[in-house]
């Protein structure tokens, strides 16, 4: 397993800021640091509460798109990632994505003194190299599945569930692959499609599990909403993403089932408490 390295009050907008900048005070730790830089191929997953252009923090603070638009700014700036990949649980979550759209500075030209392309609430943002996979879209909501009886609320969403039975399941094991869900009536338990019905069939030289594969896998009907993607400037697709380039899993076409899935690179990790 792995150590929590934040939580609980730990986990505010100002620490989940500095493990990505490295805006660390010199006390600091290594272990408590990501320690990257630009070879990095960066995963980050953020699950919580949020809405149109906003992500909560513990129902405390917010941090909004432009917030988290400056942020990878200026990891970029710093660099601190080759590649970003960011998956965002949370309702209208596409909106958190809005400020890393903007066009690369040096394709901008000067007329009177300023840029030809027009300004924005978001201008200066400049994060080229993130994929952002979002759990909805504006106006969507992201549900919770089922209540944990021992918590009292409910301790995943079904955009999480289903991305975590997709990475244990898609793994090369020579089993075959599953690219997809069947769910009882009352929807009270996700049901894995039978082993062998998925793409190849998990045979020697198929081609190894793409985060586009992972994007077909998700039933709308199941989470109540609608993935997205959000690029910014030269970033690739999740179609064009191996699961390798960004998780550890068991060597594509191995048998062994001693590591039959796909977990994130060891660096630090930032929880919120469940909701």
């Amino acid at each position: 397993g792995y150590q929590v390295d934040y939580h609980g009050l730990d986990v505010t907008v100002e620490a989940f800021t500095r493990v990505l900048t490295d805006r660390h005070p010199s006390s600091t730790p290594a272990s408590m640091r990501l320690q990257s830089d630009e070879n990095s191929r960066v995963f980050l997953y953020i699950t919580g509460h949020g809405g149109e252009g906003f992500f909560k923090f513990l129902d405390v603070e917010e941090m909004t798109a432009t917030d988290l638009g400056r942020v990878f700014a200026e990891m970029w700036r710093k660099r601190r990632y080759k590649e970003l990949l960011v998956v965002l649980d949370t309702c209208q979550a596409e909106t958190m994505f809005e400020a890393i759209t903007g066009p690369d500075p040096s394709s901008y030209t000067a007329t009177s003194g300023s840029s030809s392309s027009s300004s924005s609430s978001t201008s200066g943002v400049y994060a080229p190299y993130v994929t952002a996979i979002s759990s909805s879209r504006l106006g969507e909501s992201s549900y919770a599945y089922r209540t944990n009886t021992s918590l009292g609320v409910p301790s995943i969403d079904r955009f999480t569930l289903a991305v975590n039975e997709f990475l244990s399941d898609s793994s090369p094991s020579g089993s075959g692959y599953a690219y997809g869900y069947n769910y009882d009536g009352n929807e009270k338990r996700a049901r894995k499609m039978g082993k062998g019905k998925g793409k190849d069939n998990g045979r020697a030289g198929a081609e190894a599990p793409k985060f586009g594969d992972l994007l077909r896998s998700l039933d709308p009907a199941f989470m109540g909403s609608t993935a997205a993607v959000t690029l910014s400037p030269h970033a690739r697709h999740p179609s064009q993403i191996p699961l390798s380039d960004f998780l550890h899993g068991p060597r594509h076409g191995s048998s062994s089932s001693s590591s039959s899935s796909w977990v994130p690179v060891p660096v630090p990790i930032v929880v919120a408490e469940p909701r």
